[in-house]
C-alpha cells in the first residue's frame, strides 16, 4: 500500500499535523510505504520524520503564484 501525506502550510503546521499523521498511519499500516509532500521548512522538516519512506519537498520554482499553474505542478509531484 502505498500512502501520500499532504501539508503545504508552514513548518508549525507540518509539525503538528502532518508529524502525527506520519506516526498514526505507519502504526495504522505498518507495512505501507508512506510519502510526504511539502514545501520549504515543512519539506526539510519530512526527513527527520522516521515514520515515512520519501520526502517530495517542493521549491519555490515548482509552485508557481498561478493557482492553476500550482495545482499542474502539484499533481505531477503527487504522481512523482
Amino acid at each position: 500500500m502505498e500512502l501520500l501525506i499532504i501539508r503545504m502550510m508552514g513548518l508549525g503546521d507540518v509539525a503538528s499535523i502532518g508529524v502525527p499523521a506520519a506516526k498514526i498511519l505507519r502504526d495504522r499500516y505498518p507495512d505501507a510505504h508512506i510519502s510526504f509532500l511539502s514545501y520549504a521548512a515543512g519539506g526539510e522538516l519530512t526527513t527527520l520524520i522516521p515514520d515515512i519512506n520519501q520526502a517530495i519537498i517542493v521549491t519555490p520554482d515548482e509552485w508557481p503564484d498561478d493557482i492553476f499553474s500550482a495545482m499542474e505542478s502539484f499533481s505531477a509531484l503527487a504522481n512523482h
